[in-house]
């Protein structure tokens, strides 16, 4: 029987290690979520905020870049809540926002932002048809404020654009055909109650599934001792 050398076994060891500590299931129970800043304008002169929110995750270095999947619910600068990393695969809301996502770097952050809200809005008890009263409708298409001045929604373009991105979101074909991008991404599920200031419920958030840096340093640790030990083989082999 062949015997495997210790290079062979470290380097299987990563490879099991990786597959078992692999980003789906890497979800912690809860991380904890700080809003540090937020994207540029939204393209509408009512003034909304979109895409990248930038946030500090607990488990992880540096800022993520998340999109909120909620117009109604705000988010204020330095808020906190706690929220669970979630799979998007299993939820149809979910992978919709997924889908939509993804098509970013196609369409742009404006209006992949606004075709999210404008996906979350239809399952929204806020959401009940009438432009006066439903505040995404509003932003979208133009609304009066209280001076009778009328406020522009976003150009016919870009209502196009939205339209066809939610269409596309809502269509089991097309989400079971990208199924494959279901891992990249992940969905933040706020605890209700759990923000730091009163700025409504917290926000519902998407992006890319993070890999952890204990992953990495495991895998780089793991490696160069298996390089180490190489070394070390090579070297008795050519003393002989």
């Amino acid at each position: 029987m062949k015997k495997f050398g210790v290079c062979t076994i470290l380097s299987m060891s990563v490879f099991c290690a990786l597959l078992l500590l692999a980003p789906l299931n890497a979800f912690a129970d809860s991380v904890t979520l700080t809003s540090i800043s937020h994207g540029d304008w939204s393209g509408n002169d009512a003034g909304d905020y979109i895409y990248p929110y930038n946030f500090t995750v607990s488990g992880t270095s540096g800022l993520v870049p998340l999109m909120c999947l909620s117009f109604d619910d705000e988010i204020g600068s330095n808020e906190t809540w706690a929220a669970t990393p979630t799979a998007v695969a299993g939820n149809l809301n979910y992978e919709g926002a997924a889908y939509i996502f993804s098509q970013m770097g196609t369409y742009g952050a404006a209006d992949t932002q606004w075709a999210i809200w404008d996906l979350f809005d239809m399952v929204s008890p806020i959401n009940n048809g009438d432009p006066k009263t439903d505040g995404l409708d509003a932003a979208l298409n133009g609304y009066y404020d209280s001076k009778g001045v009328f406020i522009p929604g976003l150009s016919t373009t870009d209502l196009d654009i939205i339209k066809t991105l939610v269409a596309n979101a809502q269509n089991p074909s097309i989400l079971n055909a990208d199924s494959s991008i279901y891992p990249q991404y992940v969905i933040y599920v706020p605890d209700d109650g759990s923000q730091s200031k009163g700025y409504g419920d917290p926000q519902y958030l998407i992006g890319t599934t993070p890999e952890p840096d204990s992953l990495i340093l495991l895998g780089s640790g793991i490696l160069g001792l298996a390089a180490f030990f190489y070394g070390k083989k090579r070297k008795a082999l050519k003393s002989f």
